[in-house]
């Protein structure tokens, strides 16, 4: 079942709304209700906070800026969590493995995490004519999302979660992130294939420098 919630672009006084129910609804005759406009909600993000429904927005970025605010999650369309402010203080995920096939960081870096998502396609040769995202996407039973402007701490949480974390780390250099503690962030070049270990506040420069670009996915 999907809920809908509608919010008032414009506050009304408590003293002009007046709320009538009825005892009791008689239809005299057959009819057909017929909705003017067709709902697509397909690409918007959907924040619960405070234990109420904040807002949507097409912006995952903003969206996962106001669940953190309100403490609160983001959905999509489907009612399936993307993301939620709580978090174990340990996250690690094991099993991952760079292959050394595709040519260039990103396509090594992706051809990584999609394998771990169940996908078996050539990587490379999809990144010829999609994006990041699109290539996650195409793999059943996940949404690929890319993200921009929020901080790493942010987005150990989709680690938490059990998806890996492709982070931008240089001019066309990606690693994938795949453990964190309260202290800590673990991430393997996408090139060399070699793990490191720095502190989460190395791990924020090295992201910001970069403008906090990040690609991922969640189940759905």
């Amino acid at each position: 079942m999907q809920e809908l919630a509608i919010k008032l672009t414009k506050a009304l006084s408590s003293t002009t709304v007046e709320f009538r129910t009825s005892s009791d609804v008689v239809y005299r005759e057959d009819a057909v209700l017929e909705l003017a406009k067709e709902f697509k909600g397909d690409g918007r993000y959907y924040v619960y906070g405070y234990g109420k429904f904040q807002n949507s927005t097409t912006d995952i970025s903003k969206a996962i800026a106001l669940a953190y605010d309100t403490y609160g999650s983001v959905a999509d369309y489907n009612a399936n969590t993307i993301w939620k402010r709580y978090k174990n203080t340990t996250g690690e995920l094991k099993g991952l493995s760079l292959s050394g096939q595709p040519s260039g960081a990103l396509a090594s870096a992706l051809q990584a995490v999609a394998a771990y998502a169940g996908g078996q396609s050539d990587i490379s040769e999809a990144l010829k004519t999609k994006t990041a995202d699109e290539v996650l996407s195409s793999i059943p039973g996940v949404s690929g999302i890319s993200i921009k402007g929020v901080s790493i701490d942010k987005m150990l949480n989709f680690i938490d979660n059990g998806c890996p974390v492709i982070g931008k780390s240089g001019n066309d250099s990606y690693v994938i992130i795949t453990a964190y503690d309260s202290k800590n962030v673990t991430y393997t070049d996408a090139a060399s294939g070699m793990s490191q270990t720095v502190s989460l506040t190395d791990a924020n420069k090295l992201f910001t420098q970069w403008e906090n670009v990040f690609v991922t996915y969640y189940k759905n």
